[in-house]
């Protein structure tokens, strides 16, 4: 149905649903929560993505349009770096990783090389001075 659901510990049930990305006509197909908590990333197969603020039920803080990618490139993962203040994106359609800033969701770099084939899985380390991208070739 599209869309991200947040749980609490011990429920079985959603304490909040948001469809960030549509009506449904998309499929999420990554989701994470930031380090810090405070935020929760979702990336689509159509491409967009969008930071949601868990503090305020989900309520979207900065998003990018799928229209702003190529036909075809979706987001096949997507996670936060340690210190809560970066994420970064994967493109399913050539091997860059994009670095955001979580706040304002404006790009803080590209790396022109993620992963052969597509990045399929990323991290950053512990204490965030690494980060790990693998694919399938």
């Amino acid at each position: 149905d599209g869309a991200v659901r947040m749980f609490q510990p011990g429920s079985e049930t959603a304490s909040a649903t948001a469809s960030p990305l549509g009506d449904g006509a998309h499929l999420e197909v990554a989701a994470h929560v930031a380090t810090s908590g405070h935020y929760l990333l979702a990336a689509s197969s159509s491409g967009g993505w969008v930071t949601l603020d868990t503090t305020a039920g989900l309520r979207s803080v900065s998003a990018s349009a799928a229209a702003a990618r190529k036909k075809g490139d979706a987001i096949p993962c997507i996670t936060s770096h340690p210190d809560g203040l970066l994420f970064a994106t994967a493109s399913s359609r050539d091997d860059s990783v994009c670095i955001y800033d979580i706040k304002a969701g404006k790009a803080v770099t590209t790396l022109a090389e993620g992963a052969d084939g597509g990045t399929v899985s990323m991290s950053f380390c512990e204490n965030g001075y690494f980060f790990a991208a693998g694919g399938v070739h």
